[in-house]
């Protein structure tokens, strides 16, 4: 076999049994690797934001705020950079040699927890509130 599958699944454990959620992809990758040794990594899922808010944010809240004339005719990637540049920094602190120096960096809505999401977009809709840009409520399903 010249490529690996790569396979990201969410299951549940119960009495020492992992069931998957989509049992048919799982019965076929098991096929694809039969009389194989395979490797995998089992963990606690993680809380990642939904596709819900992720929609809404790139969905809604974007796109609104191309038509106003704050962002001067920008991307919807150069607009969303603005505001994790804003809201989404970490700032990690290492000490070498007795010095300490701060990294910082941005952090990517695709890692970070359905709380961290919720809280990115009601900053972003307060700034672009205080800035006359009005959005509208997400929807709550």
């Amino acid at each position: 076999m010249s490529e690996d599958i790569v396979l990201w699944q969410h299951g549940f454990v119960k009495g020492f049994k992992l069931k998957p959620y989509n049992e048919q992809l799982y019965a076929n990758i098991l096929g694809f690797y039969n009389e194989q040794e395979v490797e995998f990594c089992i963990r606690k899922k993680k809380n990642n934001a939904t596709l819900e808010s992720h929609a809404y944010y790139r969905g809604v809240i974007l796109p609104i705020c191309t038509q106003s004339e704050i962002f001067g005719g920008w991307s919807l990637d150069k607009i969303h950079r603005y505001f994790a540049g804003l809201f989404l920094k970490d700032v990690e602190t290492f000490e070498i040699k007795g010095q300490v120096e701060f990294q910082e960096r941005i952090l990517s809505t695709s890692s970070i927890s359905k709380k961290k999401m919720g809280e990115f977009i009601t900053e972003v809709r307060i700034w672009l509130f205080q800035n006359g840009i009005e959005t509208p409520e997400p929807s709550k399903n």
